[in-house]
C-alpha cells in the first residue's frame, strides 16, 4: 500500500437526488465533526 503523502486539504462531494431536509442536514454535520471530513452535499436532478 502506497502512503499518501499530499498535504493538501481534500474536500469530499457527496451527491444525491434531492436536497437534503433538516433532519439529514443535522446528521451530515454530526459526521462531518465526528469524523473531520470535509465534505459537502449537492444535490443533482435527474432527467429522463
Amino acid at each position: 500500500m502506497q502512503k499518501d503523502d499530499d498535504n493538501r486539504t481534500k474536500l469530499l462531494f457527496i451527491a444525491g437526488q434531492y436536497p437534503p431536509n433538516q433532519d439529514e442536514s443535522d446528521y451530515l454535520n454530526f459526521v462531518k465533526k465526528k469524523l473531520k471530513i470535509d465534505f459537502d452535499y449537492v444535490s443533482v436532478e435527474l432527467k429522463d
